[in-house]
């Protein structure tokens, strides 16, 4: 049916609705007519981390009659193999791939996105992985992205060569009510040292629906974690607890930073700095580009889950635990309680 869908929508005059995803697919060339509105910021869909271990690799190497060209660039990955702390290295992309496995009959046996892999260009490595920043390319069409989230400095690294427009529009209050907790930073590894502190969260928010990490959402029963909750609406006029300092793995905050043009110090340490006029500390990075981008996918995550419960029009309350201050927060140490 979803199949029969998509063929229909080939041919389709009206208007269609489709997931960020989907769009990225689609060949445009039939909808040149039409106004493409983006809901929500699309740039985590179109730089997709994924990952494929050296081992397996020299498998295919081994296995597959592969091309010159795609032996070349795999002996280059592995080569960059490390103990140490990861590798970063930028790898020219192969041009077409059209007809280049053509010979090669056990390419179904393949099961990571190989053709990503091949026309990546930028790369981390590790002992045991290599890791790659699979892009999906905006068509050259004008387009309106609608988000509360966006970077504006971020998109015109990313399309330094394209004429972009940014329009910030006036904040409205919400009706409903943000309370913050910031006595600690709520992080992976907070939670990993201190588990206590999961039963006494899990005491206060009771009665509410809770969005935290996925590492443990299962102690707090919760199907909602950040990554998977943007766009949900089932929640809304709900009271909801929002629980952790959603980081994400190094590699996505480096690779994303080469993908801007900057390669910088991937390492984290204690800082005090100073971001929705707050003033806080936070492990963040030395380098100012993938500090920027970190300080964007925290923001942008929290604020997705606190926007579940549909502030704008619903008068409830979201109750926030983390090191990172959400917008119109009233803040609160746990003991002021």
């Amino acid at each position: 049916m979803y199949l029969d869908d998509c063929e229909k929508a080939k041919n389709y005059d009206g208007n269609i609705v489709t997931s960020h995803s989907r769009f990225l697919y689609m060949s445009l060339e039939k909808y040149t007519d039409y106004h493409i509105i983006i809901d929500e910021d699309i740039m985590r869909t179109l730089l997709d981390i994924e990952s494929v271990s050296i081992n397996k690799l020299i498998q295919f190497k081994k296995t597959l009659n592969l091309p010159a060209s795609v032996v070349s660039k795999i002996d280059f990955l592995c080569d960059c193999r490390t103990s140490g702390e990861k590798k970063y290295v930028c790898c020219k992309r192969i041009g077409s791939l059209e007809g280049m496995f053509s010979e090669v009959t056990d390419l179904n046996k393949v099961d990571v996105n190989l053709y990503g892999l091949l026309q990546s260009e930028c790369f981390a490595v590790d002992d045991e992985n290599v890791y790659f920043l699979d892009e999906k390319f905006l068509p050259e069409v004008k387009m309106i992205i609608m988000s509360a989230t966006v970077d504006s400095t971020l998109y015109q690294m990313l399309y330094s060569r394209r004429k972009i427009h940014f329009y910030e529009c006036r904040k409205a209050k919400y009706m409903g009510k943000v309370i913050q907790y910031t006595d600690y930073s709520y992080s992976r590894f907070f939670f990993n040292e201190n588990e206590k502190i999961i039963d006494e969260l899990r005491k206060r928010t009771e009665n509410q629906v809770v969005i935290t990490l996925s590492c443990i959402e299962d102690k707090f029963n919760t199907k909602y974690h950040f990554g998977n909750v943007e766009g949900l609406n089932d929640n809304r006029g709900k009271d909801i607890a929002v629980i952790g300092l959603p980081n994400l793995n190094n590699v996505v905050y480096g690779l994303y930073a080469m993908r801007m043009g900057y390669v910088g110090n991937v390492h984290m340490c204690c800082r005090r700095i100073k971001y929705n006029n707050c003033d806080f500390r936070l492990n963040t990075f030395e380098d100012k580009i993938i500090h920027r981008i970190q300080l964007w996918l925290l923001s942008s995550q929290l604020e997705q889950a606190v926007g579940r419960a549909r502030l704008l029009r619903e008068n409830c309350v979201v109750t926030v635990f983390s090191g990172f201050p959400v917008e119109q927060a009233e803040f609160y140490n746990t003991y002021d309680d």
